[in-house]
């Protein structure tokens, strides 16, 4: 996959080794703080890298900036794409603006905003990436804001936090489970009645 070993991907992997919990949590889906973190997180993403190839969204929200490892991969996948990406920590617009530097392209776009100020209101994203706050009482709330804006597609990272899944299944909201990834820590879920290819 392209991209692997670019100044980006470097960074990535320095942030995560050496400014781990600077944002509050992990690097995000680039985690290489030992080698075989990092062979895991290349399974990853490698399988996001291939369900994002046959979707093909094109506008697409992130929920969790951190460090712009969702960006990165984004920029090595899809030729056409616009993301708007929000974090509490005003940090990460620095991290974004490098990304979008570095790639010659302003794709992405972040907003220094909680997930509930981000969402509510807004409609119009074809896939929600969902890797923010990991409390199971605001996961809950969070799934629901992201059913309101009718995103058909939302797919939720670290699925294998006790917190995440319990947060997501006990909201009750119309989002079915559809797939979860190899290693079980990312779910695709999508609202009842929409297929992802509908959207592609």
């Amino acid at each position: 996959m392209k991209g692997i070993g670019d100044e980006v991907w470097n960074r990535l992997i320095w942030n995560s080794q050496y400014n781990r919990m600077g944002w509050g949590g992990n690097a995000g889906i680039v985690d290489g703080i030992n080698e075989e973190e990092l062979k895991r997180f290349l399974i990853k993403v490698e399988w996001l890298h291939n369900q994002l190839k046959a979707l093909k969204p094109q506008t697409i929200w992130e929920i969790g900036t951190n460090y712009g490892s969702w960006s990165w991969l984004l920029y090595n996948t899809l030729e056409e794409f616009r993301l708007e990406t929000c974090d509490i920590v005003e940090g990460s617009r620095e991290e974004i603006g490098f990304i979008n530097e570095y790639y010659g392209r302003e794709n992405v776009e972040f907003h220094h905003q909680s997930s509930e100020e981000f969402l509510k209101g807004r409609s119009g994203a074809d896939l929600i990436w969902m890797d923010g706050n990991h409390e199971e009482d605001w996961v809950r709330e969070e799934i629901l804001w992201i059913e309101n804006t009718g995103a058909p597609i939302v797919w939720i990272d670290d699925w294998n936090w006790w917190e995440v899944r319990e947060g997501v299944m006990s909201a009750g909201s119309r989002y079915k489970l559809e797939e979860i990834s190899p290693n079980g820590d990312v779910a695709i879920m999508r609202l009842e009645g929409v297929s992802l290819r509908d959207v592609s």
